[in-house]
C-alpha cells in the first residue's frame, strides 16, 4: 500500500510517537522511511552575530541529535531511516519535501496543545497543503 513514508520530526512526544507508527508501517509494507527535521529561521533583532551564531549551533546540536536518535530507534527495529535536516517555516517545509520526493504517505505527531484545527498551527498547514496522504498521530 505505502511505498515511501515521510515523517516530520522536531524532538517533541508527537514526534516521538509518530516516528513509531511511521516504523511501524515502512516494516508492514517494505517502504522506504525517510525523515525531515525543520529547523526554524532565528530571529536576529538586537542580538550580535555572535548570539546568533549561538543560537545557530544549539539548534543545530538539538536537531543533529532528535535525527541521530530517530535512526537508531529505526535500526532497532529493523528499519533504515534516511534523514533531511533543512531550515524554514516547518509546515512549508513539509509539504515541499512531500511533494518533491514523491512520498505515498506524510506522518506527523499531533502537539498536545492546540487541536489540530487551531489556525496557523503547523498540523493545519500540512494537513490542508499535503500533496500526499497525511497520518497524525496522537
Amino acid at each position: 500500500m505505502y511505498k515511501k513514508i515521510l515523517i516530520a520530526l522536531d524532538g517533541s512526544d508527537g514526534s516521538w510517537r509518530a516516528l513509531a507508527a511511521a516504523v511501524g508501517l515502512a516494516r508492514t509494507f517494505g517502504a522506504e522511511l525517510h525523515a525531515i527535521a525543520v529547523e526554524g529561521h532565528l530571529v536576529a533583532d538586537d542580538e550580535t552575530m555572535d548570539e546568533v551564531d549561538e543560537q545557530k549551533a544549539e539548534k543545530d546540536a538539538y536537531f543533529t541529535g532528535v535525527c541521530d536518535e530517530a535512526v537508531h530507534y529505526a535500526a532497532d527495529h529493523g528499519v533504515v531511516l534516511h534523514v533531511a535536516m533543512v531550515m524554514g517555516d516547518a509546515g512549508r517545509e513539509v509539504v515541499r519535501h512531500a511533494g518533491e520526493g514523491q512520498f505515498d504517505l506524510l506522518v506527523l505527531g499531533a502537539s498536545r496543545t492546540h487541536h489540530i484545527l487551531h489556525i496557523g498551527s503547523t498540523e493545519a498547514k500540512v494537513v490542508d497543503h499535503s500533496p500526499c496522504s497525511v497520518m497524525v498521530v496522537r
